[in-house]
């Protein structure tokens, strides 16, 4: 397959949940043949947003994720071993790689040295030296080459980058660079302090058995090896996103509910994050920030354009012009679970509470 004709272009919600841009052909009926490696959790999400494309290899070292990929994609080729789909690697133009960091360098190396084009999420190594290598690897390899960091493949970002790279702001002498979360490293003090629903001091200790279908050697991959823990795993939560605006009448007049309806989830002991994600015009931004103060069930994020908003509802397969409020449940897998496109009201509770308690 020729993949000089080939490019990519940005057409899913990075900025939102980190998929990866869509490696397309420049003809419609001339489709990429990708492989897949990591079908589970953002994985699942990654996979789904490349569907147009020809999936012709799954990988992933839990038998039950690549069953499940595997149900909607039959005629691809199924791998616990990524190793083992380099090695049959002929008819693929480019890879997904979605696995737990560690492995990213491992899983990425080799498609460059194959002359594959490649995703991978972040953080793209687990090591400045690594992160080296996989730099000179592809630029040797000379082939399209993405990161999935969020909101930095958009072309808001990519403007700020022409901006400061032109010397618009004159000598950047100075960066300050944060973070909103710490991702579960933190107290529990903290965790709820920062209204998050993971706390981790400690790496587990002892053992447990491991979950039917994982092949936990592989998993470690290129670290120590030591026994599996499910203190981790236990830890995740789903997550509520939220798409609403000031100007929305039924938006806001849900507001004090899914408050009300946090609060049950947490006397319940059912883990639950919501996250408001605001599609305000830049014209309302002050209006959107009065609202940062109010008792919402979540904190806020802005979907600040078109560039944003539409790619995060075709990720969806929602309408692009479907209406707001729209409500997203994703499981503590990366999977989502739900979609409603238009408000909810207070006898929908039940109904959302079975959903992620009953869940498997």
């Amino acid at each position: 397959m020729n993949t000089t004709r080939r490019t990519f272009i940005q057409t899913t919600s990075a900025a939102v949940l980190g998929f990866p841009a869509i490696l397309r052909a420049k003809e419609p009926n001339d489709k990429l043949n990708l492989a897949i490696i990591g079908c589970g959790g953002r994985g699942g999400a990654n996979l789904g947003s490349v569907s147009t494309e020809n999936i012709v290899a799954l990988c992933d070292v839990n038998e039950n994720n690549l069953a499940k990929a595997a149900e909607k994609y039959p005629g691809a080729r199924r791998y616990a071993d990524f190793r083992k789909l380099y090695d049959e690697a002929r008819d693929i133009d480019a890879v997904v790689v979605s696995t737990p960091e560690h492995v990213h360098a491992f899983a990425t190396m080799p498609a460059l040295k194959l002359g594959k084009h490649v995703f991978c999420e972040k953080p793209l190594t687990h090591s400045i030296w690594e992160a080296r290598m996989i730099t000179e690897a592809a630029r040797s390899a000379k082939v399209a080459t993405q990161m999935g960091t969020q909101v930095h493949a958009g072309s808001n970002y990519r403007r700020v980058v022409e901006l400061v790279q032109s010397g618009a702001i004159g000598p950047v002498r100075e960066a300050h660079v944060w973070v909103s979360r710490a991702w579960g490293w933190q107290s529990e003090a903290d965790a709820a302090s920062n209204k998050d629903i993971v706390s981790v001091r400690e790496r587990p200790t002892g053992a447990s058995p491991v979950p039917a279908g994982v092949n936990w050697d592989l998993w470690l991959g290129p670290a120590p090896e030591r026994p599996f823990g499910e203190a981790l795993p236990k830890a995740a939560g789903w997550t509520w996103l939220n798409v609403w605006a000031t100007w929305c009448k039924p938006c806001v007049d849900e507001m004090g509910m899914l408050t009300r309806w946090r609060e049950a989830f947490t006397r319940e002991n059912v883990p639950v994050t919501f996250e408001l994600l605001s599609v305000d015009e830049p014209s309302s931004q002050p209006q959107l920030e009065k609202w940062r103060e109010k008792n919402l069930p979540g904190a806020i994020r802005w979907l600040r354009s078109e560039d944003d908003f539409g790619p995060f509802l075709d990720g969806l397969s929602v309408d692009r012009n479907a209406a707001i409020p729209i409500h997203v449940l994703i499981d503590p897998k990366g999977n989502v679970r739900c979609v409603r496109v238009g408000a909810v009201h207070e006898e929908n509770y039940g109904a959302a509470r079975d959903l992620i308690t009953q869940a498997e």
